[in-house]
């Protein structure tokens, strides 16, 4: 609660006490009981507390003392006593007062309240620094100020700030309510617009006394709209000093304006403050600008430019400069710079040069960005006709000329004439050409143009173009042969590979001249043929394997009749199947070779039974031809060598095998050994052919189950193998093989009278294994391989013939055998071809004739392919044996 609101609290609260005792002497009938109501009314009024008599009026704003002076705060007479001895009427113990007394120029002070006897009911309570100070002397370093604050029977007085310098005290305290209201500094200053003032608004309360007041709320209030500024603060509570300050910032808007302080019900004051135009920030073309007038005279109006501030104000003193064309349509100025005046403008005059068309007169002040304004010069009177462009083309015939024929009229300036009417005209018979429109009207560049397509007859002519009296112009035209013969490339080929040529189809759109090999453009092949003439040609191609096969036809390596040179043909690219072809051929040989392979292997159980002689054989069939060499096995080292000649089909091939073994009879059911084998085949496809030799070792063993005519062989062999193929007849190319062989068989003889059978079961596997290669053209031969598995099951026999019982060196043969293969592929031959299983059988009859010199002739016949369809072999067989 503020002093005024509690010195109106008590004026009301005694005013109503008294108005009370008088309505209540009005209402009793007594006069005894009025009067004693009466002055009970004013014992009230004597009783209640008077609001805080601090306001110390009396004090000066200042009390100046040297040391040991005093500051004697009556507060019960609200009176400010200062000397270096207190009246007696202020220690007579009837007053109550607070006494300040300076030390030392240090700012020792001593602080203590003095309590009279008369004035008791009104007790004082003091804190300096938030410290109790009572009647003793409590001293207080005031050099900084000390904080004053308090009651005086019981409602606080107002609280101060005592301060101690240079000697002396001033007691800045002592005030009464706030009367007065002042701008005490900030007024008066200007700054650019949005930009800070330099110093802040600075407000100032005091009381009647013109002491400073603290406490008090005091508000800030700017214009609404137009020139103002933003402040820091709305309202701000005044200091110890009585003072309250905020800071401004001008607004975007120049202009002078006020802002005004108010604090309650003191009288509002003002701060008359400026926003003045800030640098200038804007370049402005307003007005001038879009204007047209003829050649050679003035504008209508000035060419006005207005600079501006960022808060778009208007900026004077600024120097604008206005630059013209230096040539062609221009104008000339009435100066070429002026300065901006109040209203930050600057303008000049123009009058047109004698160049008619559009342009921009540039203003530029400074760094400002530069602002343009547009004229334009008008043309006078058409003058001349001109043919502009289009002349002198020519196009094939039926077609659009590439360029429009464009025809322009100018004044006697050379000034563009627009909205002349000028008509086009074309020959009516032979060369001519068909236009857009047989006339038109000039543009703002004077300018009218056609199209022309030129019609089905070739030649030279003129279209003519004319415009009222003026000279007529001609457009020279030529309607040619000018297409371009295309060609396109054509084949059936699906695939390529080296010594397979295939056909090319190259068919031109019109006949062409000149058409060599040399003009077709091929890769991994070459040209070998070139048939036909006219538009219509074959060419041979024959690759080379290197990679696909592509073949194009270059632009403009032939011409038409015309001299119009080929436009470039579609590009043919035809896979190579070099590779797959390269691994099919492999995979051919190296699975005949398997085979052959284990129809090679010898007969190893004639090593332990006695039955094996040497001999020599030959052997013709209807397929082919065989020889068989084998030396006498009861030797340490035995040999056997055997070859074949056959034709399949297209396939030719020569097969020779060659064995050599050695081995030790443990004992006479068992015997053990190490064999050694060498093989070659040749075939030959007549576009193929592969040439390959190998080895293979390994130990073997043949027993015999004890007292039965029942035996056992068995080998296990390892070898390698070197080849040369020429996949394609053009090229050869070395590769090496790994192969391992495997075989067990089970073999016996059983007697029923004269006749023999000779069971037996066989389990033989073989792998060869092909390792990949680059071929000579560059390709990465991939590796592959297979594993052959075979199990045949068989019975054979021999009786003496039925129509020779006593010859018994004429004996029947024959045997049936069922064969259970199985074939996986490895690498990429997997890739190509899927892995193969059959169970076929076998039939054979013959006749065997042995002479007395042991020769042994053989005839016979068999079939084999019985249970698939994929496979069949049959045929005689004579052979002729010699053993020794």
């Amino acid at each position: 609660m503020t002093l005024f609101k509690r010195i109106l609290f008590a004026i009301i609260c005694r005013l109503t006490a008294f108005f009370s005792a008088i309505w209540i002497s009005l209402l009793s009938k007594r006069s005894i009981v009025r009067l004693a109501t009466l002055l009970l009314s004013l014992v009230f009024l004597g009783m209640v507390p008077t609001g805080a008599r601090a306001a110390f009026n009396d004090c000066p704003p200042t009390a100046n003392n040297v040391s040991d002076a005093q500051i004697a705060l009556n507060l019960t007479d609200d009176e400010c006593i200062y000397s270096s001895t207190l009246p007696s009427s202020n220690t007579d113990g009837s007053e109550q007062f607070i006494l300040i007394e300076v030390i030392d120029g240090a700012g020792s002070t001593n602080f203590q309240t003095f309590d009279g006897g008369g004035d008791s009911g009104n007790p004082i309570v003091l804190q300096v620094n938030a410290t109790p100070v009572a009647s003793s002397p409590t001293n207080f370093n005031c050099s900084a100020g000390c904080n004053v604050s308090g009651t005086y029977g019981g409602t606080p007085f107002t609280s101060f700030v005592y301060t101690f310098s240079g000697g002396s005290g001033t007691n800045s305290g002592a005030v009464g309510p706030p009367a007065n209201l002042a701008a005490t500094s900030g007024g008066g200053q200007s700054t650019a617009i949005s930009t800070g003032f330099a110093s802040a608004l600075v407000a100032t309360v005091t009381d009647a006394g013109g002491n400073p007041v603290a406490g008090e709320t005091v508000s800030f209030a700017v214009p609404g709209s137009g020139a103002s500024a933003t402040l820091s603060a709305s309202s701000g509570v005044t200091n110890a000093s009585g003072q309250v300050s905020v800071t401004a910032t001008a607004n975007a808007t120049a202009g002078s304006y006020n802002v005004t302080a108010s604090s309650g019900s003191l009288s509002n004051v003002t701060f008359a403050l400026t926003n003045t135009a800030g640098a200038a920030a804007t370049l402005a073309a307003t007005s001038g600008g879009g204007q047209s007038t003829a050649i050679s005279t003035g504008f209508a109006s000035a060419l006005v430019a207005t600079v501006t501030d960022a808060g778009g104000n208007p900026v004077a003193g600024e120097t604008v400069s206005f630059a013209v064309p230096g040539s062609g349509a221009s104008a000339t100025l009435s100066a070429s710079s002026g300065v901006t005046n109040a209203s930050g403008q600057v303008s000049v005059t123009a009058t047109a040069n004698a160049t008619a068309g559009s342009y921009n007169v540039t203003a530029s002040s400074g760094s400002l960005s530069n602002v343009t304004f547009a004229l334009t010069n008008t043309a006078g009177a058409a003058a001349t006709l001109a043919a502009t462009s289009g002349g002198g083309q020519s196009t094939a015939i039926s077609t659009g000329f590439a360029s429009a024929l464009v025809a322009t009229v100018t004044d006697a300036g050379g000034n563009p004439v627009a909205g002349e009417t000028v008509s086009f005209a074309v020959p009516g018979s032979g060369a001519s050409a068909t236009l857009s429109a047989s006339s038109g009207v000039t543009n703002a560049s004077g300018q009218v143009s056609v199209t022309a397509t030129a019609n089905a007859t070739a030649g030279s002519y003129n279209v003519t173009a004319s415009s009222g009296s003026l000279s007529n112009v001609t457009f020279a035209l030529t309607n040619a042969d000018v297409t371009a013969p295309s060609v396109t490339l054509t084949t059936s080929a699906t695939g390529s590979m080296p010594g397979k040529s295939f056909s090319v189809n190259a068919a031109f759109s019109e006949t062409v001249v000149g058409f060599t090999a040399s003009d077709v453009a091929v890769t991994n092949g070459s040209v070998s043929g070139l048939a036909g003439s006219g538009a219509s040609y074959v060419i041979t191609i024959s690759p080379t394997g290197g990679g696909d096969t592509t073949v194009s036809i270059p632009a403009s390596v032939v011409q038409d009749t015309s001299g119009n040179d080929n436009l470039a043909s579609n590009t043919l690219s035809i896979q190579s199947e070099t590779i797959t072809e390269t691994a099919r051929v492999v995979k051919q040989f190296i699975e005949r070779r398997s085979g052959l392979l284990l129809g090679s292997q010898p007969n190893l159980t004639g090593l332990l039974s006695g039955s094996a002689r040497g001999i020599f054989s030959a052997s013709i069939t209807s397929s082919q031809g065989r020889f068989k060499f084998s030396s006498k096995p009861g030797s340490a080292i035995w040999t056997t060598f055997h070859g074949s000649k056959a034709k399949d089909g297209d396939t030719k091939s020569t097969y020779l095998f060659g064995a050599v073994g050695t081995h030790h009879k443990f004992h006479e059911n068992l015997l053990g050994g190490v064999l050694l084998e060498y093989d070659y085949l040749e075939q030959d496809t007549g576009v193929s052919s592969v040439i390959g030799h190998g080895w293979m070792a390994g130990p073997y063993l043949v027993t015999k189950v004890p007292d039965q005519d029942v035996y056992l062989e068995g080998r296990l062999l390892y070898g390698r193998s070197s080849n040369e193929i020429s996949p394609f007849g053009t090229y050869t190319d070395d590769m090496e093989t790994e192969r391992l062989l495997a075989m067990l068989k089970v073999s016996g003889e059983l007697q029923y009278d004269v006749t023999t059978l000779i069971p037996s079961l066989q389990v033989s596997y073989v792998t060869d294994e092909q390792e990949a290669y680059t071929d000579s053209v560059g390709n990465e031969i991939p590796s592959q391989g297979l594993a052959l598995s075979e199990l045949e099951i068989g019975i054979d026999f021999e009786t003496p013939a039925p129509f020779a019982q006593r010859d018994r060196r004429l004996l029947l043969t024959g045997g049936v055998s069922a064969i259970a293969s199985d074939i996986t592929y490895t690498g990429a031959a997997a890739e190509t071809s899927s892995n193969d299983g059959s169970l076929r059988a076998r039939v054979e009859l013959g006749f065997n004739y042995r002479f007395a010199n042991q020769e042994l002739i053989t005839l016979g016949t068999y079939y084999d392919g019985i249970g698939i369809s994929d496979y069949e072999s049959y045929g005689l067989d004579f052979s002729v044996k010699l053993e020794f």
